[in-house]
């Protein structure tokens, strides 16, 4: 079941299980990334796990947490970056 809350929408999955799904602008803002850095991470297959809810993009500020958390690799050219597993 989906339920408009402010600016984002919240899962209800059976029972009282509520997790706050954010629309890539507001994932981006809460990462303080650009919409259209975002968009290249996920393009790319870098950024943070996201949900296709029909034609329309969402993160759970979970997923995004853990991508931050991820750890950061050097790569050999010698710029660092986020390990993808």
């Amino acid at each position: 079941m989906f339920r408009q809350f402010r600016h984002c929408l919240v899962v209800t999955c059976g029972g009282s299980n509520e997790r706050e799904v954010l629309t890539t602008r507001e994932a981006a803002e809460l990462l303080n990334l650009t919409r259209h850095t975002l968009e290249q991470y996920r393009w790319k297959g870098i950024g943070p796990k996201f949900l296709k809810l029909g034609h329309r993009v969402r993160y759970r500020e979970s997923d995004l947490w853990a991508w931050v958390g991820q750890p950061l690799v050097r790569t050999s050219a010698g710029r660092m970056s986020r390990q993808v597993q």
